[in-house]
């Protein structure tokens, strides 16, 4: 999957790293994990599993021509609210956020 939804995935306190099991329910929920960090996940995944998992709705972002003060914008999505961790990762993730698409400066 190359495009998506965007989210960042923060672990809890006390969590080294991402445990296999947790990976494994979030392959089965229809996240795609990009990178893996310290205390952070980057991961993807499509409309559809998102709002089916979350129950909300994701608001599509076209992409932004460069403007005066910057280069534009990519396409993607935005969500606004916090969205409840899922009972099979919640042991291990702390909160999930979607990414909203950037903004290029000049």
């Amino acid at each position: 999957m190359k495009k998506g939804v965007k989210l960042a995935l923060l672990l809890k306190k006390g969590v080294a790293r991402l445990p296999a099991a947790c990976e494994k329910e979030l392959s089965r929920l229809g996240v795609e994990i990009t990178t893996v960090g310290a205390k952070s996940v980057s991961a993807r995944m499509s409309k559809e599993d998102f709002e089916a998992v979350f129950g909300a709705k994701v608001e599509r972002v076209v992409a932004k021509a460069p403007g005066r003060f910057d280069k534009g914008a990519p396409s993607g999505y935005r969500f606004d609210g916090e969205l409840d961790v899922p009972g099979g990762v919640s042991r291990s993730v702390d909160r999930i956020d979607v990414v909203p698409p950037a903004i290029r400066l000049k």
